[in-house]
C-alpha cells in the first residue's frame, strides 16, 4: 500500500515536472514566435521604407515608371503590415506618380495645357507627402508653361502676320525661337525658324511692292515733267532697294535720279533763257517807247519851231532855218555812228563818243568837248538796262532847250532830269547836294545817279553806280581821272564833305572840285 502511494507520489511529481516543462516549453515557443514575428515585421517595414525612399529618388530623377513600381511594392508591404497610415501616404504618392506619368504622356503628345493640369494635381498630392520635395514638380510646371508660352507666341506672331504687321510678327517669331532654343525644344525651333523665313519673305515681297509703287509714281511724275517730284519717289524706292541690297535696281534708280536732275537743270537753263529773253524784250519795248517819245518830242519841237518861224519877224527866219539845218545834220551824222549800246563810255575824248556832235557852234560841238551831259545819260541808261542811241539823246537836248548856249557850255541839268522823267523813271533832282545830309546815302538808294560839279577849269557830269556786291561807288567818264577803265572806290562816308573830297582824289588839278551843283538820282 505504501509502495503504491510512493509510486503515486513519484508519478504525480513526474507529471508536475512534465507539465511544468511543457508549460515552459510552450512559453518559450511563444516567446520565440513573438520574437521571430517582430523581427519579420521589422524587416518588412524596413523593406517598405526602402521601396518608398527608392520610389521618391526615382521620381525626383525623372524615372516615373520605375518610381511607380517601387511605390507599388511599398504599398503591398504596407498592406501585409496592415499599416493603414503608410498605405494612405503611399497611395497619395502613387497618385502623384501616376499624374506625373500622365503629364509626361500629354506633354509628349503636345497637349501642354492638359499636361499642366496633371502636374498641378501631382503638386497638390506632393503637399501631403512629407518626404517628397515638390520643387521638381514646380520645374515641370515651369517647363510646361514655357512651352505653352512658346505656342502662344507662335499664335500671336501668326495673328500679326495676318494683320500684315510684318515687323512685329518677325520680332514675335524671333522671341519664340530664342525660347525654344533655351528649352532645347527642337520641334519648336523648327516651327519658329519656318515662321521667321516666311515672314522675312513677306517683308521682302512687301518692300519690293512698295519700291515698285514708288518707282511707278516716279515714272508718272517724270512723264508729266514734274522732275522734282519724280526724284522724291525715286529716292524712296532707292532707300528700299538699298535695304534689300538689290544692286541692279539701285543702279537703275540712281540713273533715273541723275536723269531727272539733268532735266531739272535743263529746265532751269531754259527758264533762265526765257527770263533773259523776257528782259530783252522788255528792254527793247522800253527802248521802242523811248524812241517813240523822242520822236514825238522831235515832232513837237519841230512843230513849235515851225510855229515860231511862222510867228517870228521876217528877218529872223534865215537864222532859225540855218540852225535847224545844223541840228538835222547833227542827227543824221550821229545816227550813222556805231554804238553797241552795251559798253559804257569811260572817256568821251575817245571814239566813238568824241565823234558825236551836239549844238551849232562848229569846233565846240564835238563829244570830246561838250559831251559829258549826254554821255552820263547814255551810261545811266545802260546801267538801267534800257540803252538808247546817243543820236536820240543829243537830239532831245538840242530840241528841248537842253543845250547851254547852243551846246558851247554843254547840257542843262534840268534837261537831263526832264529826259529821264519823259522816259517814265522815278527821278529826284537835288541842287547843291553838298548841303544835303548824306550824299553817299542818296547815291546808294538810287539805281544810278548823275552828279554835276564844277572844278577850276570847267563843269562836268559823271554817272555814279553803287555796287552792293563790291561795296564800291563806280564812277563813269571822269574825264579828269589819273587812270582809265579802273573801278573808283569812293569809300564809305558819314557826311557830304568827305564824299566830295573822295571825288577830288580822281582829279589831277588843284584846287579840284569847287562845289557840286546838281545830283540826279534815278530809279
Amino acid at each position: 500500500m505504501e509502495d503504491n502511494k510512493a509510486v503515486y507520489k513519484n508519478n504525480r511529481k513526474r507529471n508536475i515536472i512534465i507539465a511544468i516543462i511543457a508549460v515552459v516549453t510552450v512559453i518559450a515557443a511563444i516567446v520565440v514566435a513573438v520574437l521571430l514575428h517582430g523581427a519579420y515585421e521589422s524587416q518588412l517595414r524596413s523593406d517598405m521604407e526602402y521601396s518608398l525612399a527608392t520610389s521618391i529618388a526615382y521620381l525626383e530623377d525623372g524615372k516615373a515608371d520605375t518610381s511607380l513600381e517601387k511605390a507599388t511594392e511599398a504599398l503591398a508591404i504596407a498592406q501585409r503590415l496592415n499599416d493603414d497610415d503608410s498605405q494612405a501616404v503611399i497611395s497619395l504618392q502613387i497618385r502623384l506618380i501616376r499624374e506625373i506619368i500622365l503629364g509626361e504622356e500629354l506633354f509628349g503628345e503636345g497637349s501642354f495645357q492638359d499636361a499642366r493640369i496633371a502636374y498641378e494635381w501631382a503638386l497638390h498630392y506632393a503637399t501631403s507627402v512629407d518626404t517628397l520635395n515638390p520643387e521638381f514638380i514646380e520645374d515641370l510646371i515651369y517647363i510646361t508653361d514655357a512651352h505653352i508660352y512658346f505656342f502662344d507666341l507662335m499664335d500671336y506672331a501668326l495673328s500679326l502676320l495676318e494683320q500684315s504687321k510684318l515687323e512685329e510678327a518677325l520680332t514675335a517669331y524671333e522671341n519664340a525661337l530664342l525660347l525654344a532654343s533655351s528649352l532645347s525644344f527642337s520641334e519648336g525651333e523648327d516651327l519658329a525658324s519656318i515662321g521667321i523665313a516666311n515672314t522675312e519673305m513677306r517683308i521682302i515681297q512687301t518692300l519690293l511692292a512698295t519700291a515698285a509703287s514708288f518707282e511707278a509714281l516716279g515714272e508718272v511724275s517724270f512723264s508729266n515733267n514734274d522732275y522734282a517730284e519724280s526724284i522724291v519717289h525715286f529716292e524712296s524706292a532707292l532707300e528700299i532697294y538699298e535695304i534689300l541690297e538689290d544692286v541692279q535696281n539701285i543702279e537703275f534708280m540712281n540713273s533715273r535720279i541723275d536723269l531727272a536732275e539733268q532735266k531739272i537743270e535743263e529746265e532751269k537753263l531754259a527758264q533762265e533763257r526765257l527770263e533773259a529773253q523776257r528782259l530783252e524784250n522788255q528792254r527793247l519795248e522800253r527802248q521802242r517807247l523811248a524812241d517813240e517819245r523822242l520822236a514825238q518830242q522831235r515832232l513837237i519841237a519841230e512843230q513849235e519851231r515851225q510855229d515860231t518861224e511862222n510867228s517870228a519877224i521876217q528877218e529872223s527866219q534865215p537864222a532859225d532855218t540855218a540852225e535847224q539845218v545844223i541840228l538835222d545834220a547833227n542827227y543824221v551824222h550821229n545816227r550813222n555812228i556805231n554804238f553797241d549800246l552795251v559798253t559804257l563810255i569811260d572817256n568821251q575824248a575817245q571814239a566813238p563818243a568824241n565823234l558825236v556832235l551836239m549844238g551849232t557852234t562848229e569846233g565846240l560841238n564835238e563829244g570830246w568837248y561838250n559831251g559829258c551831259g549826254w554821255v552820263s545819260a547814255y551810261n545811266a541808261l545802260i546801267i538801267l538796262e534800257n540803252p538808247i542811241h546817243p543820236a536820240e539823246i543829243v537830239n532831245y537836248f538840242e530840241t528841248n532847250q537842253g543845250a547851254v548856249m547852243g551846246g558851247v557850255l554843254g547840257t542843262f541839268p534840268h534837261a537831263i532830269e526832264r529826259f529821264f522823267v519823259d522816259l517814265g523813271y522815278d527821278v529826284t533832282h537835288t541842287l547843291f547836294p553838298q548841303r544835303s545830309a548824306n550824299l553817299d546815302e542818296m547815291i546808294r538808294a538810287s539805281t544810278v545817279s548823275i552828279l554835276a560839279y564844277s572844278h577850276t577849269r570847267a563843269a562836268h557830269f559823271i554817272a555814279i553806280e553803287y555796287r552792293e556786291d563790291l561795296g564800291m561807288f563806280i564812277v563813269y567818264n571822269d574825264g579828269f581821272a589819273r587812270r582809265r577803265n579802273v573801278n573808283r572806290n569812293l569809300g564809305t562816308h558819314t557826311d557830304v564833305g568827305t564824299a566830295i573830297d573822295s571825288i577830288n582824289s580822281l582829279i589831277r588839278y588843284t584846287p579840284e572840285i569847287l562845289f557840286s551843283f546838281s545830283l540826279i538820282t534815278i530809279n
